[in-house]
């Protein structure tokens, strides 16, 4: 669970690199800071819960994974 907790972490990290300014020649502005959060952490959770699901989905009940969704 390490390895998927890691890869969610990498997908939000991807999200928001324009805002770090992690991408070479992309030059983040203020002005747009707010709307390109917003559209990161839409992603970030969208494509998270896609991965999610399909890890969920291949492993199946495998027993290296709870019992419970909780």
């Amino acid at each position: 669970m390490r390895d998927v907790a890691s890869m969610l972490r990498s997908l939000d990290y991807a999200a928001h690199s324009a805002l770090l300014g992690q991408i070479p020649g992309v030059v983040p502005r203020k002005e747009v800071a707010v709307a390109v959060r917003t559209w990161a952490e839409a992603w970030s959770r969208w494509v998270g819960a896609l991965y999610r699901a399909g890890y969920l989905d291949t492993a199946g009940r495998a027993s290296f994974l709870p019992a419970s969704d909780r």
